[in-house]
């Protein structure tokens, strides 16, 4: 649950959200609806409004990180209604600021910190894309395949080299700068869905083996009806 934003707080806006303490299999959360009506639900795990960005980043994003590191490819999917939190968490308030930065800038400094421990004779590519995904009718629908050894692709994706994580994140105000963005009711400058990829090629120079991975982090919004 992510913490009221601006325009919810001037309107005098407050949580009616309680969270059980952690069960065995999960954690409950109960929600009181403008008619009282108490729902509840259970969760593997639930991030209250109060949990850091860090926590958020440390539990669910940094072992998939590792996992990218030695090969294997991974997803962080956010999805829900615009206003549910998903830019937040993924990208956050501020990509430059500490403690508010979301899942992907922490993603790529933790990615560059361990490039830099790596062995001496491993040499590293790292590439990364983004695009956008929303439903219009005026543009072009993207094309998705799967190859052997490429993985899956997007036909016509740019890929831009990366050396450092100040490059990402040109890339990402730079890609955030073109977004389509729209107003609704629980936002007034909602952003269409998108998604980041970034690809880790490692080479050992004396073995010549090669390993790759691939992180995909999407933002993906619920498909809302005028």
């Amino acid at each position: 649950f992510r913490p009221l934003n601006k325009r919810e707080t001037e309107e005098g806006g407050n949580s009616k959200i309680e969270i059980g303490p952690p069960l065995e299999k999960g954690q409950t959360v109960q929600i009181t609806t403008n008619e009282d009506e108490k729902l509840k639900y259970t969760f593997d795990r639930i991030f209250f409004i109060k949990t850091t960005q860090k926590e958020v980043y440390e539990h669910a994003a940094r072992p998939l990180v590792e996992s990218v590191m030695d090969g294997y490819n991974a997803t962080i999917f956010a999805y829900g209604q615009t206003g549910s939190g998903k830019t937040h968490t993924m990208q956050g308030p501020s990509i430059d600021d500490d403690e508010t930065m979301g899942i992907i800038p922490r993603m790529i400094s933790h990615v560059f910190k361990l490039i830099e421990k790596a062995n001496e004779n491993i040499e590293f590519t790292v590439k990364v894309s983004m695009v956008e995904i929303y439903i219009d009718s005026s543009k072009t629908n993207l094309s998705v395949h799967e190859d052997s050894s490429k993985g899956v692709y997007i036909d016509d994706a740019t890929e831009e080299y990366v050396s450092s994580p100040e490059d990402v994140h040109e890339l990402m105000r730079l890609g955030a700068s073109l977004r389509a963005k729209a107003s609704t009711d629980m936002n007034s400058e909602s952003s269409r869905s998108h998604s980041i990829i970034l690809e880790i090629k490692q080479r050992d120079v004396k073995t010549e083996s090669v390993k790759k991975g691939k992180m995909y982090l999407v933002d993906l919004m619920l498909l809302e009806k005028d």
